[in-house]
């Protein structure tokens, strides 16, 4: 008994169905047979997700078709399969389009969705295989799956609407016979490129990126994994989110305007090459780290901040540090292997741990004033030598035991380990060091050329310093007026190292080292 009840129920039901979306579409919609024109005059509802229409017969018929400015709803399937239609107009009173509703249309090229409509289903635009060029309205929030699914032969995209996604979980490109490479322009209707947008477009690359004037930021993960190659940032554009472009294939990218740049922005981007961040006054964790071919960074004169791990990895060999800078985080530089023979690091608060670990091509290293220095900082760097100035901790550790150790005799470094050579500076009033040096000049405040003696690192005198490379004292002192002619002053300044070239050594003094 219950057997036969329900075929019966399903004998009744499917009917219902079949009359009621006829119905609907019988009372909405006009066949011109003469002029193959097929005319919607007002919405047709498709709950059901019927595909087969009044129309269908004349499907491979059509080549026209006209949307009535009455209709507020394209429904699922509506124009599935129309093969000859060439184009397609979208009325400005359309909200909705519903699933595969130009599914199948093959002859179409371009698509325009106007400003009105707020969300589209899924495969809309599947397999329409000569469509080219696709623009979207400023309201669409959103969009249905597998959006271009089959339309290979897609070569522009126009986004109009800031909250619209595309990549992330919903991948309009997903599946089989898929475009290689797009251009992609954000109109300017858009603010902000928001975040996702373009999250792992995988396998599909972005052949040119266009944002307009009026963009101020660009969204965290909008082109998390893109193949991108160039992109070009109008100098409106001051903000660029956490991971925005990270292990995305970009290689060139125009960062002069960027005052915030988030974590990660540009983390295993391996063929970014050099990267201009002179308006940044702080660089986050990870910013650069894994950028494997970056060769040139310029810093801002105003930068403050180089956070963990920011650079870790690069393949930058000269950096040059501001003197605005108070903090360099953990690893910053880590496995930086090109990194130049010198480097000079002065007035920081902080020098993380592991700062440079890894630099196996820096062997000449300037700290003066660090506050607070990290363990390891210089693990696995070949250093020959070391000026620390101004530096009182015990964690100088991990330096080669045949680095000359140059710092202050009343420098409180503990527990060096291993313990390298150490040479002692008397002078405390040392305020810059330069690393290469070419001749030397000795004048007083006075414009009085003062006595002067040099001697080696073993005390002997050295006569010739034409040759100061070997050089490791300097043994300096003059005659003052201290206010009568009988009275004479003298002032001695001796034991004084030099190793990267002194430019200061006190108010009376002043050894200028030219090159």
């Amino acid at each position: 008994m219950n057997r036969y009840l329900r075929v019966v129920i399903v004998i009744m039901i499917l009917p219902l169905v079949a009359v009621m979306i006829s119905d609907d579409a019988e009372a909405a919609y006009e066949y011109d047979s003469e002029n193959n024109v097929l005319t919607i005059s007002s919405n047709i509802s498709n709950e059901s997700g019927v595909k087969v229409w009044p129309w269908s017969d004349y499907k491979e018929e059509i080549t026209d078709v006209v949307i009535d400015t009455s209709v507020t709803n394209i429904p699922s399937y509506m124009f599935i399969g129309l093969t000859s239609v060439t184009e397609i107009n979208i009325p400005s009173s359309v909200r909705t389009i519903g699933d595969s509703a130009f599914e199948g249309c093959t002859s179409v090229t371009e698509m325009h969705i106007p400003d009105s409509v707020e969300a589209i289903g899924n495969r809309v635009f599947s397999g329409m295989t000569s469509l080219k060029h696709v623009s979207t309205g400023s309201s669409l929030t959103d969009i249905g799956e597998s959006l271009f699914l089959g339309t290979f032969n897609i070569e522009k995209l126009e986004i109009g609407s800031p909250k619209m996604k595309i990549g992330y979980s919903n991948n309009p490109f997903n599946g089989e016979d898929l475009p290689k490479e797009i251009e992609v322009v954000f109109t300017e209707t858009i603010s902000d490129v928001p975040d996702n947008m373009f999250y792992s477009l995988d396998p599909v690359s972005i052949s040119s990126l266009t944002i307009p004037i009026t963009a101020r930021s660009i969204g965290a993960y909008s082109f998390y994994g893109c193949d991108i190659g160039e992109i070009i940032l109008p100098s409106t554009v001051k903000e660029i989110d956490d991971f925005a472009f990270t292990e995305s294939d970009l290689h060139s990218v125009n960062l002069e305007n960027i005052t915030s740049l988030g974590r990660g922005a540009f983390k295993n981007c391996s063929s970014l090459t050099a990267a201009n961040i002179k308006s940044l006054d702080n660089l986050k964790d990870e910013t650069f780290s894994g950028c494997t071919s970056l060769t040139e960074i310029t810093f801002s004169n105003q930068l403050r901040n180089i956070g963990m791990s920011s650079l870790n990895g690069t393949s930058v060999s000269e950096i040059i540090l501001p003197e605005t800078l108070t903090a360099v985080g953990e690893y910053a530089f880590r496995d930086c292997k090109l990194l130049k023979e010198s480097i000079i690091i002065g007035d920081l608060s902080t020098l993380g741990n592991g700062a440079f670990e890894g630099c196996t091509s820096l062997k000449k290293v300037t700290l003066q004033n660090v506050v607070n220095l990290g363990t390891s900082a210089f693990k696995g760097c070949p250093l020959t030598d070391m000026i620390a100035i101004g530096i009182y901790s015990n964690k100088l550790t991990d330096i080669p035991e045949d680095c000359n150790l140059y710092t202050q005799r009343n420098s409180t470094i503990e527990g060096v380990s291993p313990s390298p050579v150490t040479y002692y500076i008397y002078d405390r009033d040392i305020t810059m060091f330069n690393d290469r040096v070419l001749d030397i000049d000795l004048v007083n405040h006075t414009g009085e050329v003062p006595a002067i003696g040099w001697e080696d690192y073993k005390g002997n005198p050295v006569e010739d310093v034409s040759d100061i490379s070997g050089i490791r004292s300097v043994y300096a002192s003059y005659e003052e007026s201290t206010g009568s002619d009988d009275s004479k002053g003298y002032s001695t300044l001796s034991y004084i190292v030099l190793l990267l070239g002194i430019v200061s050594l006190s108010a009376s003094l002043y050894v200028r080292f030219k090159g």
